[in-house]
């Protein structure tokens, strides 16, 4: 299918189905939830990253999709529920998380930390990556801003690297 192409249905109602979108070039997609009667929420996902090694007791902010670091992520254009988030990262074998370490994704809304559950923890025997869909989802305003950030405890040499994340959204 030509996703360049944008098509209009007047008048289709989604029902015990949904539609994805993809943003060509973007690395952004979503998925729209229909009830029978209207588009009831928007899956979205916030992209966040990390390419370089942590390997030191600190706190690491997560750059956007497009690299950038401004201590804040996103800006929200509308309310919506935080609902999940995914991280992968490489647990490199020359330097692997020990019993002593882990890296801690905190969810951040207005520049605090939402504290548990919203949270992913990476730690040893995990292969650097782990994933939570929250039971109870985080809600957030238009206007407040989105990000996470990795707070790492490492004392037995551990390292983290090449790390991609993502903060799943309902709108």
């Amino acid at each position: 299918k030509d996703l360049d192409v944008v098509h209009e249905f007047a008048g289709t109602k989604i029902s015990g189905s949904f539609a994805s979108t993809m943003s060509a070039g973007t690395g952004s997609f979503g998925r729209l939830e229909g009830n029978g009667e209207g588009l009831t929420n928007t899956r979205s996902y916030l992209h966040y990253g990390h390419d370089a090694v942590i390997s030191t007791e600190t706190t690491t902010e997560m750059k956007t999709i497009d690299g950038a670091a401004n201590g804040e992520g996103y800006l929200m254009p509308r309310a919506g529920k935080i609902t999940a988030l995914s991280v992968q990262g490489d647990d490199d074998p020359g330097s692997p998380i020990g019993s002593q370490d882990s890296f801690t994704f905190q969810v951040f809304k207005n520049s605090s930390y939402l504290n548990s559950p919203y949270f992913v923890s990476i730690e040893q025997s995990e292969n650097g990556r782990d994933s939570k869909i929250f039971s109870t989802p985080a809600t957030f305003a238009a206007g407040d801003r989105l990000t996470v950030k990795c707070a790492s405890v490492v004392d037995t040499g551990g390292e983290l690297s090449n790390i991609a994340v993502l903060l799943e959204i309902l709108t």
